[in-house]
C-alpha cells in the first residue's frame, strides 16, 4: 500500500517518517517554519515548504500527519489542515496526557489525567484532531510518545556534550522510544488506519502497541 503523506512538522520524527515512507515507495510532502529550512530539505531529497493554505501538496495528500505541539490557544495548524481531505489523519502526542500515576502501569485503556499545562495542551488537541477527523468521517490515529531519542539524540551524545545527568533512584524506570520506531509505528498504522489511540515505547507487545512506566 502507498500514496501521497503530507507530514506537517519535518522536525525530528517527521523527518523519520517522512524518509521511512520514502523508502517504501510514499510521494511524501511536508511543512517547516521557513524557506530556508524547505530549501536545505529539498536538497536533502525531502519535499518541503512552507505550510499554507493554498499548499497543493497538502490538497493531494491522501494521508496527513501531525508532529506539530500545540500551545494555550490551541493546535496553530489545524485551521489549515481542515481545508486538507485525506483518508487518514495521525497525530503525534505525549504519554504526558497520562499524568503523574504514582509509577503505575498505563496502557491505551487509561483514562488522560494530564497535570503540567503543556500535557493538557495536548490532550486538549488531541480531541480537536478527533473532532475534525470525525466532521470528515476519516480514521485518525493518535501516537501518544515518551522521550524520543536516535541519531544526535541518545544519552551517549549527552555525555559526549557534557550534558548528561547521573540519576540515581533505585526502581526508577524510565520510558523512551528510538525515533525509527516511531516512523515505523506511523507507517503501520497509515496501512491499517484503525482509527484509536497507540502508546509506542521501547518495550513495545506488538509493532504498534506498548505499555508506558510512568513515574
Amino acid at each position: 500500500m502507498s500514496g501521497n503523506l503530507y507530514v506537517v512538522g519535518l522536525g525530528f520524527s517527521g523527518l523519520a517518517v517522512a524518509r521511512r515512507a520514502q523508502v517504501e515507495g510514499w510521494t511524501v510532502a511536508g511543512s517547516v517554519t521557513s524557506e530556508e529550512k524547505a530549501a536545505r530539505l529539498r536538497g536533502e531529497g525531502v519535499d518541503a515548504e512552507v505550510l499554507s493554505p493554498e499548499s497543493a501538496k497538502l490538497g493531494a495528500a491522501t494521508h496527513v500527519l501531525s508532529t506539530v505541539a500545540p500551545n494555550a490557544t490551541g493546535d496553530p495548524v489545524l485551521p489549515i489542515v481542515r481545508a486538507a481531505r485525506p483518508k487518514w489523519f495521525g497525530y503525534l502526542s505525549t504519554t504526558g496526557v497520562y499524568g503523574d500515576t504514582g509509577g503505575g502501569w498505563v496502557d491505551e485503556t487509561a483514562v488522560p489525567n494530564p497535570g503540567q499545562a503543556r500535557s493538557r495542551y495536548r490532550l486538549a488537541a488531541e480531541r480537536e484532531w478527533q473532532a475534525l477527523a470525525r466532521e470528515q468521517g476519516v480514521p485518525l490515529d493518535i501516537f501518544r510518545l515518551p522521550a524520543i531519542y536516535g541519531p544526535s539524540r541518545s544519552a551517549l551524545d549527552q555525555v559526549q556534550e557534557g550534558r548528561a545527568q547521573c540519576v540515581d533512584k533505585p526502581g526508577q524506570v524510565f520510558c523512551r522510544v528510538h525515533v525509527e520506531d516511531i516512523a515505523s509505528a506511523v507507517l503501520a498504522a497509515m496501512k491499517r488506519k484503525a482509527g484509536t489511540v497507540y502508546n509506542r515505547s521501547e518495550e513495545h507487545t506488538s509493532e504498534l502497541q506498548s505499555r508506558q512506566y510512568l513515574v
